[in-house]
């Protein structure tokens, strides 16, 4: 089965209630072979990849390594490697690491973030999803992460025409670690820091948060951005807007 544009405002009405159980059960009976997720292993990535180890232990996962993660992020990708033994690949920028600082310097995530947020995340995104021949993405946002994704819904088409699932898209903050403690699934080592979202590790980029502007108010700092452009351009259905935001 292959999702259309079309399909996205039935398939939504149809799960606007469900639970992540019956989305992620929908998926891995009906999408199998074209379905694959992209997680960057934060609580909400950790919910989905416990679940699917029972239901599609075989799902592709992708893990996008910018160069500028935290020595715990890449210490509990292998973690997760090892326990779940998932099919987790790594994709990074077509520009190595050295190369990319030599020509735009060592601190663009600081002078120009979006261009920065674009060569490291973004393009290795839409590649490895072009590349990889999978048209169906799973993804752990949630509508309770900030306002740039409070109108999102689970199921949405990206301006490539790839189709996103959020099977999470309803839960909050406590749903999601109610489940983790529940169930003992681990979890990401900064988070006892008083991380509430986890991003590349220079401290303009991710800093321990207050929850006073939200989950994400500790990334980005002294900046009016709140996105990296993963989950941006991306539209619920035909005659939708697409939700974004600057």
């Amino acid at each position: 089965m292959k999702i259309n544009t079309e399909d996205l405002q039935m398939l939504n009405k149809k799960f606007q209630g469900a639970s992540p159980d019956e989305i992620l059960m929908w998926c891995s009976e009906n999408l199998s072979g074209n379905l694959a997720m992209m997680t960057s292993f934060q609580i909400s990535g950790m919910v989905i990849l416990h679940k699917m180890h029972k239901l599609f232990p075989e799902l592709p996962v992708y893990f996008i390594d910018t160069g500028y993660h935290f020595p715990e992020t890449l210490e509990f990708r292998d973690k997760i490697i090892q326990e779940f033994n998932f099919n987790i690949q790594t994709v990074s920028s077509k520009i190595p690491h050295e190369e990319f600082e030599k020509k735009y310097g060592p601190e663009l995530y600081n002078s120009n973030p979006d261009l920065c947020c674009q060569i490291n995340k973004i393009e290795p995104q839409e590649r490895v999803m072009n590349e990889a021949g999978y048209h169906h993405w799973i993804s752990g946002i949630r509508k309770d992460q900030g306002p740039s994704r409070a109108s999102h819904k689970v199921f949405m088409t990206d301006s490539k025409g790839m189709i996103r699932i959020h099977p999470l898209i309803n839960w909050k903050w406590d749903d999601v670690w109610n489940y983790l403690h529940k169930n003992e699934v681990p979890y990401h080592s900064l988070y006892k820091f008083g991380y509430p979202s986890i991003g590349c590790a220079p401290n303009v980029c991710t800093t321990p948060g207050n929850f006073a502007g939200g989950e994400r108010s500790g990334r980005w700092q002294n900046s009016t951005k709140t996105e990296c452009g993963l989950h941006l351009q991306l539209s619920s259905g035909v005659n939708t807007d697409i939700s974004q935001t600057s």
